[in-house]
C-alpha cells in the first residue's frame, strides 16, 4: 500500500486533474475574463510607470530594478490566470468568450518560472540599461554592439526556451499566432505585393520634391532618400 502522505498527494493531484477544462459555466468564464482586463490593465499601466521612470531617471539603478520587479509581477499575476482560465471547457461558449479565454491560456514567456533564466535575461536587459549613462555616444555605440554579440543568442536561446512553454516553436511562432491567422507569412507578401506599386509612386513623388528643395547634389543616384535629410 501507498503511505498516507504519498495517497494525499496523489488525491490531490488527481482532483487537480478533474477540474482542468471541466467548468462550462459561461457566466463565470466572463467573470473571469472581466476580472483579468481590469486588473492586467492596472498592472501594465503601473509597468508603463516604472518604464518611463526607468527612462528618465538614468542614473538610478533603482529605477530599473523597480521595472524589472513589476515585470516579474505581472508575469505572475499572466500564469495565476492562465491556471484559471485553464480549469475552463469554452467549446461550448460562445466564439468571443473562447477567443478570450484562449488569450488567457496563452501567456507568452510568462510561462518561464525558472528563476535563473528568468534572472540570466533580465542581467543582460541590466548591461544594455547601464548604456544609457555614458555621455560619449560613439562609446555607447561601439558597447552596445559588444553587448550584443556577447549576449543576443543566449538572449534569443531564452526567449525561445520560455515560449516553448506555452506551446510554441519559437518567439516567432508566438508573435505571428497574435495575428489569429494561420496563412499570416503569405498574406503579408500578398499585402506587399499590393501596395508596393502605391509605395513606389510615393517614394518617387516624395523624393522629388525633397531635391527641388535640398538640391540634387544631397541625394545617391541609387533613389534612395537619405536619412539624415528625412
Amino acid at each position: 500500500m501507498l503511505p498516507l502522505l504519498d495517497l494525499i498527494l496523489l488525491a490531490i493531484f488527481l482532483t487537480f486533474v478533474a477540474s482542468v477544462g471541466a467548468n462550462t459555466n459561461e457566466a463565470e468564464a466572463k467573470t473571469l475574463i472581466n476580472e483579468y482586463n481590469t486588473e492586467m490593465a492596472k498592472a501594465l499601466n503601473e509597468l508603463a510607470l516604472k518604464a518611463w521612470e526607468s527612462q528618465i531617471n538614468v542614473e538610478e539603478e533603482s529605477k530599473y530594478k523597480d521595472l524589472i520587479k513589476q515585470d516579474i509581477k505581472v508575469a505572475k499575476f499572466k500564469r495565476e490566470m492562465r491556471d484559471r482560465a485553464l480549469t475552463f471547457d469554452a467549446s461550448a461558449m460562445g466564439p468571443d468568450i473562447q477567443r478570450q479565454l484562449a488569450k488567457l491560456k496563452d501567456i507568452g514567456v510568462a510561462a518561464q518560472t525558472n528563476e535563473t533564466a528568468v534572472q540570466e535575461k533580465n542581467d543582460w536587459g541590466s548591461d544594455m540599461d547601464s548604456l544609457r549613462k555614458c555621455k560619449d555616444k560613439g562609446a555607447v555605440g561601439r558597447q552596445v554592439g559588444e553587448i550584443m554579440k556577447k549576449h543576443f543568442t543566449d538572449y534569443v536561446k531564452l526567449s525561445n526556451d520560455a515560449i516553448k512553454l506555452s506551446g510554441h516553436n519559437d518567439l516567432g511562432a508566438y508573435w505571428r499566432s497574435q495575428y489569429g491567422i494561420s496563412n499570416l507569412e503569405e498574406e503579408a507578401k500578398r499585402l506587399y505585393k499590393e501596395i508596393l506599386p502605391l509605395y513606389r509612386q510615393l517614394h518617387t513623388y516624395v523624393r522629388t520634391r525633397l531635391i527641388e528643395f535640398w538640391g540634387s547634389s544631397n541625394f545617391p543616384h541609387s533613389g534612395q532618400i537619405p536619412e539624415s535629410i528625412l
